[in-house]
């Protein structure tokens, strides 16, 4: 099981910014660095514009009319946001 489980996307003020909170443990610097490293490496982790404030995880995400699109956004992104999150925590032996 991973050692940080974010809370489900949240929109921000900004459109097309979504968050997440880590609210069990501040995700540790190293950590949080591996995680946006990996990030930087795909097409895919770049184009969320992944940002740590905190405790909280910054996304992009394309904001479609419709709220069966935006749903099916949401849980693209949420992905691979997880796929990273695990990839990080294999890393550092957290899985």
């Amino acid at each position: 099981m991973s050692a940080y489980v974010p809370s489900g996307p949240t929109r921000t003020n900004i459109p097309g910014r979504w968050h997440m909170i880590f609210p069990e443990a501040l995700p540790e610097g190293a950590w949080r660095a591996t995680f946006l490293r990996f990030a930087s490496e795909t097409p895919a982790g770049r184009q969320l514009a992944l940002a740590f404030e905190g405790s909280t995880l910054e996304f992009n995400c394309p904001d479609p009319p419709d709220r069966e699109h935006l749903k099916a956004e949401l849980t693209r992104c949420t992905r691979i946001i997880n796929d990273l999150k695990e990839k990080a925590d294999r890393h550092h032996g957290k899985a």
